[in-house]
């Protein structure tokens, strides 16, 4: 070496050494996938939980506005049947838990003047069991003759 000239010397760590640092790369990138495909996963998971607890309570919610509206509707059956039944006979008092479909009816029928009151209610039934219940009242006021005069189904 001439008095002038200044050696460098590199020192070479085993970590700069390419093979090694793509290992260490690799090992924490796999890690990195992993990490952010659980928190994925947790993420659709907790959305899928969602998306099932709306649709059941929707199918809830919907089962029960059908189960009024054939209610409802089985209470009003028990109306028309108690007008078609007063027509014939004057002195109908009405009935109990008559069936009809998926459910049943009672009528109660009492005098007011010179018409009735009529008062029913509609049953949504499976196994014996009251799913669903709805009350509905009527005026009704007959002609001589038997026709209806008068008829108010209040709301």
């Amino acid at each position: 070496m001439n008095d002038g000239e200044q050696r460098s010397v590199f020192v070479v760590h085993a970590s700069a050494c390419p093979k090694n640092n793509l290992k260490a790369a690799l090992r924490t990138e796999a890690g990195s996938v992993l990490l952010m495909a659980v928190v994925l996963l947790a993420v659709v998971s907790i959305g899928a939980a969602a998306a099932l607890r709306l649709y059941h309570i929707t199918f809830r919610e919907s089962t029960r506005a059908v189960k009024t509206e054939v209610a409802r509707q089985l209470a009003e059956a028990g109306i028309e049947n108690a007008v078609a039944c007063l027509r014939i006979d004057p002195n109908y008092s009405g009935e109990d838990n008559t069936p009809l479909g998926g459910g049943r009816f009672s009528v109660a029928v009492t005098r007011q003047g010179r018409g009735y009151r009529l008062a029913a209610t509609g049953e949504v039934v499976h196994e014996g069991r009251v799913l669903r219940a709805v009350s509905r009242e009527a005026q009704l006021e007959l002609a001589a003759s038997g026709a209806v005069r008068r008829f108010t189904l209040e709301e």
